[in-house]
């Protein structure tokens, strides 16, 4: 048995892999999609397993007549039940008047944001145990046809979509025996296979951030992850928050980095906003104090990174820096 982490775009998982072994995908989202079709375009005729809490897959995208919700009618700051209640209200409201649920779930897309700000520290804690699961199969939607492709392989036993958890996993020479118990049952079935693979998406919590200059910012302390462990803790200006609770005048953040602050963060229209309220934040910023860049490069370098730090529009009341790196590296993900 071998266990890997998902690397999408890379032909690693059916390397030295028989193609009539069993592997178990863990998880049932988008990353289990790309991996499944993958192995299949690899040659891979094994039976291939995806297993999650709930079992739950992705919605097929559709094109479909779009409709309006006003500010004034959104829930903000209810609680977590209202809000889910209200949503589900006006999915069968659209519905019912001859429309798509998918309309009222694209609907809320401009107050997406502004819902999760409103939220308390526990009621997003509630979302992200019990409600995430389904917002992302209905936000996050596949393709109609990579949702042909998947039905094909379903259809033809080759995929077996469970719900379920696993309760103990032993390790062989050349498999692993996993127990799993079914969503909704007290029994445990028992499976073997040949390769496991992480498909559970990006890894979200900043402490097991590989990124040099994410490990740097945390070791110092200029930069702690935020209480929902799914992004570093900012506030509503992109700037880091200090391991003491101090607000940084100098290093902010945007993307899936601000996750926890933002939710929705890591499509490219959401970093494009992003950018603009960032670059209208710097341009009316005070100029930081002398020796800025000097401190910033060292904060670099010391993450591994060869830069060179300048300011520019100096005089213009503007806090512009540019770097210019001769280290390149393969982007990664937290």
């Amino acid at each position: 048995m071998e266990y890997r982490p998902s690397s999408r775009g890379q032909k690693t998982h059916s390397k030295n892999l028989s193609a009539d072994l069993p592997v178990l995908l863990i998880g049932t989202g988008l990353t289990m999609v790309d991996l499944a079709l993958s192995l299949d375009r690899q040659g891979h005729r094994g039976k291939i397993t995806a297993l999650s809490p709930r079992g739950l897959l992705s919605q097929v995208h559709r094109n479909v007549k779009p409709i309006v919700v006003a500010a004034k009618d959104v829930p903000f700051g209810a609680e977590l039940s209202k809000q889910s209640s209200w949503v589900r209200q006006l999915c069968t409201k659209v519905v019912n008047q001859g429309g798509d649920s998918r309309s009222a779930i694209d609907a809320l897309r401009p107050h997406t944001q502004r819902i999760w700000r409103s939220m308390s520290l526990a009621q997003r804690q509630r979302f992200v145990r019990h409600a995430r699961a389904y917002w992302d199969v209905h936000r996050h939607r596949l393709a109609p046809e990579v949702q042909t492709q998947l039905s094909s392989l379903r259809a033809a036993g080759r995929l077996e979509i469970i719900a379920g958890r696993i309760v103990e996993a032993e390790q062989r020479k050349d498999a692993v025996t996993i127990r799993i118990v079914r969503r909704g049952q007290n029994g445990i079935e028992t499976c073997n296979f040949a390769r496991l693979v992480d498909c559970t998406g990006p890894i979200h919590d900043p402490r097991q951030s590989t990124n040099p200059l994410i490990r740097s910012l945390l070791a110092r302390g200029a930069a702690r992850p935020h209480p929902l462990s799914i992004g570093l803790d900012i506030d509503e200006e992109y700037s880091l928050i200090d391991a003491s609770s101090r607000r940084s005048n100098r290093v902010r953040a945007i993307g899936p980095l601000t996750r926890a602050a933002f939710w929705e963060c890591n499509a490219i229209p959401d970093i494009r906003a992003q950018c603009g309220d960032l670059a209208e934040l710097i341009a009316t910023t005070p100029l930081p104090a002398p020796g800025t860049s000097e401190r910033l490069q060292q904060a670099l370098q010391s993450a591994g990174k060869r830069v060179s730090v300048k300011q520019s529009g100096a005089g213009n009341g503007t806090n512009a820096w540019r770097l210019r790196s001769d280290h390149s590296s393969p982007r990664q993900r937290y």
